[in-house]
């Protein structure tokens, strides 16, 4: 467990299309990604645990975890091949209508004294996954970067849903964490690796040839 944690926090949040995989053959293929995750334990373990929040809504933070649950478990079983497409469609639409009804017009985020950092962390996948709503998405993300700078949503999440709305959008990825279609599998092109570079460094992330290699080995590992 306390590797997985690590690899949310080094931009490794591969949820979308890896599902549950064995990471060792990953690590020992990509030694700079494996450094840069171990940095990342050490400085876990010396901090110690982030004081956990005192939970002020547990309706709302109940409700956004039932719905991460039935999410993760509908795109475990795409992973492996074993969920049907139109399962899958309705299984987004309810989702999608919970989020507006949850967050309203103006995409209102709880912060992590609501509903504590599982219940943060699991309504950004829920969001993450809501393709069909790029306008939701993008207001969830103005709201997501000042939790960055506080702490409350790790710089790799943000990554992931600021990529996931310029591609939507049609325009190059800020930090190069789509690799491949969230549609299709099929592999992208991030475009200005310099660019990129700084802006993952600027965010604390690992060095985009590090994750590109551990994403892909984690990628056909599960495939």
């Amino acid at each position: 467990m306390r590797l997985v944690s690590a690899l949310g926090l080094a931009s490794l949040l591969f949820i979308d299309s890896c599902g549950a995989v064995d990471l060792s053959q990953a690590m020992d293929a990509c030694p700079g990604a494996a450094k840069f995750i171990q940095a990342q334990i050490s400085r876990q373990l010396a901090a110690g645990p982030p004081k956990a929040p005192v939970v002020t809504d547990e309706a709302k933070r109940h409700r956004i975890l039932e719905h991460e649950e039935e999410d993760q478990r509908l795109y475990e079983q795409l992973a492996s091949g074993s969920v049907n497409p139109t399962a899958l469609k309705e299984l987004q639409a309810r989702n999608l209508r919970y989020l507006h009804k949850e967050l309203g017009h103006v995409v209102s985020i709880p912060s992590i004294d609501e509903v504590g950092r599982d219940g943060l962390s699991a309504l950004w996948l829920l969001i993450q996954h809501a393709d069909r709503d790029v306008e939701l998405q993008s207001k969830a993300l103005k709201k997501f970067e000042s939790m960055v700078k506080s702490g409350e949503i790790d710089a790799s999440k943000f990554a992931l849903l600021s990529d996931r709305v310029l591609l939507a959008s049609g325009k190059p990825q800020r930090f190069g964490s789509q690799l491949r279609s969230p549609t299709t599998g099929e592999p992208l092109d991030v475009g200005n690796s310099v660019a990129i570079e700084r802006e993952r460094d600027a965010f604390g992330l690992m060095k985009l040839a590090d994750y590109r290699c551990i994403s892909e080995q984690l990628y056909k590992n599960s495939h």
